[in-house]
């Protein structure tokens, strides 16, 4: 678990052993900082309209998840077996969610969408869709600005929010 910590932190096992007691305070310190990360994206989205919102957010969480992509298989694989691991993945997910479900209430008592199932839902769907193109990218990367504008058309439709889509191919 170590030399994955090291390679998802970017650095050598040495420097982790250096600044962590153990592979579950390095792991912690990681989540830590990817949390973090999470949590700057929705702070500094681009608030000029709704659609450059959800655009700044989901490209920005989009590439996020591509950087941590084995963080994140790792977290979701021991998060089955083990109830510390299974906090630390809620502590990168859970918040996220919530605050995006609470954006899409507050569009919605504003008249801006109509979504299609409760906030809370759409908000974890798109958190799947995000997950899963983030794998589709670190497999062929070529891909990433096909998948990020089709991440923005599927929030736009499950908000309700006209937008046109970008062509099918």
């Amino acid at each position: 678990a170590i030399a994955e910590i090291a390679r998802e932190a970017g650095v050598s096992r040495p420097t982790v052993y250096a600044y962590f007691p153990s592979s579950d305070a390095a792991l912690s310190g990681v989540v830590a900082r990817v949390r973090d990360e999470v949590r700057r994206i929705q702070d500094e989205a681009d608030t000029a309209s709704v659609e450059a919102m959800y655009r700044s957010t989901l490209v920005a969480m989009l590439d996020l998840q591509v950087r941590h992509v084995g963080l994140f298989a790792l977290l979701s694989a021991e998060a089955r077996l083990d109830e510390r691991v299974s906090r630390l993945w809620h502590e990168i997910f859970d918040q996220p969610v919530r605050r995006h479900a609470r954006f899409i209430d507050r569009l919605v008592d504003a008249g801006g969408a109509r979504p299609v199932a409760s906030s809370l839902v759409v908000a974890e769907a798109m958190n799947g869709v995000t997950a899963r193109f983030a794998q589709l990218i670190v497999e062929d990367d070529g891909r990433r600005e096909e998948l990020a504008a089709e991440l923005v058309a599927i929030q736009q439709c499950l908000l309700g929010i006209s937008e046109e889509a970008p062509p099918h191919r």
